[in-house]
């Protein structure tokens, strides 16, 4: 029975909120460190992934049904 899952952090877990923006996450985190003088509330520019962070239980409770009928 799998007992991890392996996800990437940027651009899958945490994607930045501006659609347009192409450029890495660590890019963009030193832009606004530099523009906002040090300090900016990180969920005013970058979201969580919701709909994978919810998908996650629900693939949890499907590989221990799966192996249960095994």
């Amino acid at each position: 029975m799998p007992t991890a899952l392996l996800s990437d952090f940027s651009r899958v877990l945490l994607r930045p909120k501006d659609k347009a923006y192409t450029g890495g996450l660590n890019a963009l985190h030193k832009r606004l460190l530099a523009e906002l003088r040090g300090t900016y509330s990180i969920f005013d520019h970058y979201e969580l992934n919701e709909e994978l962070l919810d998908f996650y239980p629900i693939l949890e409770r499907k590989i221990f049904s799966e192996h249960l009928h095994d």
